[in-house]
């Protein structure tokens, strides 16, 4: 019978939902005012405001009051048995945190005992081992460093003789070019540069020699031998010029390769070194194996039982935590059931008024 009255209360409680604010109560006494200020304190919180809610639903539906008193009574019962159960289980919490908690403590105290006897033996092996680490790591990156500088002075040498390519395809160009002009200028002379005019004008019109030679045509017999003249000696430059880049390009490859054939050697002498290293690092290992696995397990057992400590801790003040607000929540909500059967009990007709302005309001 408890229960589904319980239930029932619930229930209504979850099927109203208006809000309400009152103002002073209309033609009221100051002591009726303290009481409707009560009631509004005890409005102002969601289960105080349920609360209210069903006793006005109760009173609506013409229930008696000694049945209304009784519902909150049995609500402050309940409430309070929920209470009594609770500490309970605290006290159940706490203990077992505490046997769980030294049980954890022996395990890493144990742990911890034996890694640092296995740490001793293990000591003089591990200096050995990180300083052959260490070696090996700078080998490899002195390996990675001299095979990124042999691309480069690859990369670097590519390109410096596709400009040297590039650029001698340009200079013989224009070394050409100077000969047929200077083989056409040569052929202009005063008693025959119509004849010759007329040759170069086969060309076409858009040859810039052809324009060259024709302004040429204009010179006097001494002007025109000046400007062959100085077309000879800068084609011979450029022949020179020419010759001097072939010389330094060769001797460009020569330095070159001597170059990669010294940085190979380096590259060659660091990957035996660093293969030395390596069998030396394996055969340290192994002798570290035998010592290392006692050790490595004492860590494993230590990390397993810190970290189940840690989850213990936070899970023990989680406990705590719930257990401390519910019971504060626990503990007003009895205070305001309470508070209100001392309202039913001695005020019920201000009660009732304020409930009624409160429907009122409502509507």
């Amino acid at each position: 019978m408890k229960t589904q009255l319980i239930s029932v209360l619930l229930l209504i409680n979850l099927t109203l939902s208006s809000a309400v604010f009152l103002q002073k109560p209309r033609s009221a006494s100051n002591k009726q005012f303290e009481i409707f200020s009560s009631l509004q304190k005890v409005e102002m919180i969601d289960f105080g405001k349920r609360i209210l809610d069903t006793i006005a639903l109760q009173l609506t539906n013409k229930v008696p009051l000694a049945e209304v008193a009784k519902v909150l009574s049995q609500l402050k019962q309940d409430l309070e048995k929920q209470q009594a159960d609770a500490d309970v289980q605290h006290g159940n919490d706490e203990a077992n945190c505490r046997t769980e908690t030294e049980r954890y403590e022996t395990n890493i105290a144990n742990a911890a005992i034996v890694r640092e006897n296995s740490a001793e033996a293990l000591k003089v092996l591990e200096a050995e081992i990180g300083q052959l680490e260490n070696s090996i790591a700078y080998l490899d990156r002195q390996a990675v460093e001299l095979e990124k500088r042999l691309d480069a002075y690859k990369g670097s040498r590519e390109r410096d003789n596709q400009r040297y390519n590039e650029h001698r395809v340009q200079q013989l160009q224009v070394v050409e070019a100077l000969e047929l002009i200077i083989d056409r200028l040569s052929q202009i002379k005063p008693e025959s540069s119509e004849e010759a005019l007329l040759q170069l004008s086969k060309i076409g019109k858009s040859n810039p020699i052809l324009s060259l030679v024709q302004v040429a045509s204009t010179f006097s017999a001494e002007s025109l031998a000046n400007v062959v003249g100085k077309l000879n000696s800068l084609r011979d430059s450029l022949n020179q010029s020419i010759n001097n880049e072939e010389t330094q390009e060769s001797k460009s490859k020569h330095d070159y390769e001597a170059l990669v054939i010294e940085q190979e050697q380096t590259l060659n002498n660091v990957i035996t070194h660093r293969a030395q290293q390596s069998l030396e690092l394996q055969s340290k290992k192994q002798g570290h194996d035998f010592h290392s696995n006692r050790y490595k397990q004492a860590i494993a057992e230590h990390q397993f039982n810190v970290e189940g400590l840690a989850k213990l801790n936070e899970s023990c003040a989680n406990l705590r935590s719930i257990y401390e607000k519910t019971s504060v929540v626990r503990g007003d909500e009895i205070k305001t059931i309470v508070q209100v059967q001392n309202i039913l009990a001695t005020k019920l007709e201000t009660m009732k008024d304020y409930l009624k302005q409160r429907a009122e309001a409502d509507e």
